[in-house]
């Protein structure tokens, strides 16, 4: 996976979007700074609304990219039903 940041957000982004949808990847915090991948991801709540709470986890790059391939490993899973 690439090296810049925004690159690797994207990727993560897209791969919570196939899982989640639309709605909870738009809502997840997700940002780069001095080395430091910052992640909160949204949820649904029991009223119907949805949104990331609480302070966003640092995470270092080798992590977000686990992650991110660990939401297209759930994508993929979901297209075998």
């Amino acid at each position: 996976m690439a090296e810049n940041p925004e690159v690797i957000m994207s990727a993560f982004r897209e791969a919570l979007r196939s899982v989640l949808g639309d709605d909870l990847a738009d809502k997840t915090v997700l940002y780069y700074s001095k080395g430091w991948y910052y992640l909160n991801i949204a949820q649904r709540f029991p009223d119907g609304s949805s949104g990331a709470i609480g302070i966003p986890s640092g995470y270092r790059r080798a992590q977000i990219v686990t992650m991110t391939l660990e939401w297209i490993g759930r994508a993929t899973e979901g297209m075998n039903c």
